[in-house]
């Protein structure tokens, strides 16, 4: 490869687009294509598929390494996911034996003696015997229930990426216009605005919520948790690596009133939050839009720089592949017949 100003102007570019599609490792491709055209080059004829398959298997260990964290956090976060399904089968079953929601309290709770969703749902979700051993006429928080309490595993109110001893990462919300009502004990048939369309839990994390605790969500804190962006630091809701090709996602997980589960890309327009989280307010939700919020969203950007990076790293063989793409009408010169 004689270096001429044209190829050097090419190595500028080749070394802009790598950096640009593939970060700090796009250094090593760098080398590896250079190293490829230069020995190919050189050498047509001798190892030149082995190379092609040598600079094939690195471009795809670049690409699989995003992914690769992709399934670490991925699988933290199905968990996660897994834990309100089966919190809102719970709530279902507690719905089909009393025809009725558990009792759930407001942000401050009520009174000393009203007992937490999360308890009366125990049934559903562990063994009757600890259960039984519980206490409702006694504070959630007396000495005897909270004994009884610490003997539980509370994996399943937890969720795997916030994890903190006896907090619960997962709440109803409560207020006149959600599922849940303002104190009184409701029935899925008041949820007229579809049960796929309302939420019925919203997970949310560091609010210092013991498990058992009579404590839930208000209807403009469940908004306003709905309506902010995510902490970057990770504190709460989910990032969410979508691979190579797709934005990364600050997601809220949310069980609705049919059981699905959805995780929201938030923040989400205010106007939307009212409508999911109201429970008999007469707006429509786009079925599409509402999936829509749990899809991975192609990254248009590194698409095009990413294929800028093929197209110059495969410059170099234009020449070589020209008389295979278009072979040449001139007749070959005759032999000699001496």
């Amino acid at each position: 490869m004689n270096f001429r100003l044209t190829t050097i102007l090419y190595l500028f570019a080749l070394v802009a687009a790598g950096l640009g599609a593939l970060g700090g490792v796009g250094l090593f491709v760098l080398v590896g294509v250079l190293w490829f055209w230069t020995v190919a080059l050189s050498k047509p004829h001798h190892g030149y598929h082995l190379y092609v398959a040598a600079l094939t298997l690195a471009v795809l260990v670049v690409l699989l390494m995003p992914a690769m964290e992709m399934g670490r956090s991925g699988a933290r976060q199905m968990r996660c996911r897994n834990n309100l399904r089966q919190l809102a089968l719970s709530i279902h079953n507690f719905h089909d034996t009393n025809k009725r929601f558990p009792p759930a309290a407001g942000p401050h709770g009520q009174t000393d003696h009203i007992h937490s969703w999360r308890m009366r749902i125990v049934p559903f979700v562990e063994s009757t015997l600890f259960y039984d051993q519980y206490d409702f006429d006694k504070p959630w928080d007396g000495p005897k229930n909270r004994q009884v309490v610490g003997t539980l595993p509370i994996e399943l109110y937890e969720c795997p990426e916030h994890v903190h001893p006896t907090e619960t990462n997962y709440f109803a919300v409560t207020g006149a216009e959600t599922a849940w009502g303002n104190g009184e004990q409701r029935s899925f048939a008041d949820v007229t605005d579809g049960l796929s369309n309302t939420i019925l839990l919203v997970e949310a994390s560091g609010r210092e919520t013991h498990w058992a605790e009579p404590k839930d969500l208000s209807f403009d804190e469940a908004v306003e948790l709905l309506t902010t962006p995510l902490r970057i630091d990770g504190g709460d809701g989910h990032r969410v690596e979508n691979g190579y090709f797709y934005k990364h996602s600050y997601v809220r997980n949310v069980a609705m009133c049919d059981g699905a589960v959805h995780s929201l890309r938030v923040p989400v327009p205010r106007e939307a939050a009212v409508a999911l989280l109201t429970a008999a307010g007469g707006e429509e939700i786009d079925p599409e839009w509402l999936e829509q919020q749990s899809s991975a969203e192609l990254d248009y950007g590194r698409v095009w720089g990413f294929s800028l990076f093929v197209v110059l790293a495969l410059l170099p063989g234009v020449p070589k592949l020209r008389p295979l793409v278009w072979p040449s009408s001139e007749p070959e010169p005759a032999a000699n017949d001496e």
